[in-house]
Parts: structure tokens; C-alpha cells; sequence
């Protein structure tokens, strides 16, 4: 199985350099003062400064937060992933791969769930994501009276009917599907770019969990922006900057997604 980054199970290793440490871009950056003073004479020591900034990527308005939520052990942009966010997240990851250990676990978990859901997350606008719960939670209680939200179905689907193994469904999906009981309804979960709620329809269960084949009843209200799907994803991983707040993450996080995100520490 490959990650979303493209880095192989095999080991997890990963592609292209790490930026150079700050401490040497900042003490490079204190020598161009000199040179730029004396290029441009007269001017402030401001205006000297901006591109220097410029050149470490600190211009002003671009900081993180200083303060992150408890349990918080990444971000993306201003979007915190949390370390519950993570062990829920690798619970179906487990499930199709427990010879794994947990640093391949949790790395498995982040880049196949955590960061696509950060990354749609700190890409769509904030009434984006009210609008997708609140008709979300509409269409919910449209069923809860016994109403039909999507098209009838031979199976009893209220919603949209969706059928597969965990590769045709997604991880997410899939693994909270496994915590159900037939005709249980889920609570909300956020898949990548939409909420969604579902319904175990029929379960087949095989040889090992990851054989494991559902019918579902879904209703899904995406928030994201369907254009995105025509980006690439180490343009996707470009876009948005990622800070390393729980040190352990260092060696978790695949060297190509730091690369590409333009690995921080807070």
C-alpha cells in the first residue's frame, strides 16, 4: 500500500531535501544587511528587512499560533490535528495492517485520513462548513420522520446506497462502518471535504477484517471545492504550510510531505 504522498509502505521513506535548518537561513539573512545597506543607501533598516523576510518566508501576517489546543500534535495552516484525531484514525488502519508497528500505524493514519481532512479544512471558507452541517443535520432528521432523502433502493436506502471492501469505500468510511450494528446510524463524521452520516445496510465479514464487504446507507454534505480534484497533490501539499508541534512527529512524518509543506516547529 502506498501513501497519499506517494511513499511506499516499504519502510516509509521519503523523497527530496528538507529545507536548511532556520538558524543558518537566519544568520545568512543578517549578512545581506550589510550588502543591501550599502546597494541601496539611505534606506531605513525596515525596508532593508522586507526582502530578507521575504527570502525566509516570515513575512508579517503569515505566523502560526503560538497556542495550540490541548492534544494537539500537528497542523496544517491554523487546522490542528490532534492525537485523538489520530487514534481514531488508525483504528482501520490497524485492522488491514497489524503487523504494522505504531509509528507506521499513525503514519498510515496521517497521511490517508488526518491531512487530506486538514487540508480540505483550512482550504474552505468557514460558512462553507456550517452550510454542510447544518443541511446535514436537515436531511438527518428528514429520515428520522421517515422521509426519503435519496433515491429507493431494493436494499431499504433513505439516502445514497454505497457498496464495497475498505478500498472502494475509503478507510473512513469504512472503519466506522465496522463499529456499527445493522440499521445503527453513525454519528457525523468528517470525511475529506464533506460530513457525512451512514448506515450499515448488509455486512459480509471474511477471512480477516480487511475482507470485510458493506452495504451502506449514506447522506453526504460536501463543503469542499470540487475543483480541487484536478489538482495534483504535491501542489495541493505546496498551498498550505505544516508545523510540527509534538517533537515525536519529526521522525513520523514523511520527508516528501515536509519537503513539499515547508516544515515548521512552533
Amino acid at each position: 500500500m502506498a501513501d497519499s504522498s506517494g511513499n511506499e509502505r516499504a519502510g516509509w521513506r521519503g523523497i527530496g531535501k528538507r529545507p536548511a535548518p532556520w538558524g543558518k537561513l537566519i544568520s545568512w539573512a543578517l549578512r545581506q544587511l550589510p550588502l543591501r545597506a550599502a546597494a541601496f543607501p539611505g534606506r531605513s533598516a525596515p525596508l532593508l528587512l522586507v526582502p530578507v523576510l521575504a527570502m525566509l518566508g516570515a513575512c508579517p501576517g503569515e505566523a502560526p499560533p503560538t497556542a495550540w489546543p490541548a492534544g494537539t500534535v500537528l497542523a496544517v495552516d491554523d487546522v490542528p490535528i490532534t492525537a485523538a484525531e489520530i487514534a481514531a484514525d488508525m483504528a482501520p488502519v490497524i485492522l488491514i495492517e497489524p503487523q504494522w508497528n505504531e509509528v507506521q500505524h499513525k503514519r498510515l493514519a496521517f497521511n490517508e485520513l488526518a491531512l487530506p481532512r486538514a487540508l480540505q479544512r483550512a482550504a474552505a471558507p468557514a460558512r462553507a462548513r456550517e452550510d454542510a452541517r447544518r443541511k446535514l443535520d436537515l436531511d438527518f432528521a428528514r429520515i428520522m420522520a421517515g422521509n426519503q432523502v435519496g433515491p429507493p433502493t431494493s436494499s431499504g436506502a433513505v439516502g445514497q446506497e454505497v457498496v464495497g471492501h475498505w478500498q472502494q469505500l475509503g478507510l473512513g468510511v469504512w472503519g466506522e462502518a465496522m463499529n456499527l450494528a445493522p440499521g445503527q446510524w453513525s454519528e457525523v463524521i468528517e470525511c475529506p471535504g464533506s460530513f457525512l452520516r451512514l448506515c450499515v445496510l448488509e455486512r459480509t465479514d471474511g477471512p480477516v477484517p480487511a475482507a470485510t464487504h458493506f452495504r451502506l446507507d449514506t447522506i453526504s454534505c460536501p463543503f469542499g471545492d470540487p475543483s480541487s480534484s484536478r489538482v495534483s497533490n504535491d501542489e495541493r501539499l505546496k498551498a498550505h504550510r505544516l508545523t510540527i508541534v509534538d517533537p515525536s512527529w519529526e521522525t513520523i512524518v514523511p520527508e516528501r510531505t515536509k519537503y513539499l509543506m515547508g516544515i515548521r516547529s512552533p
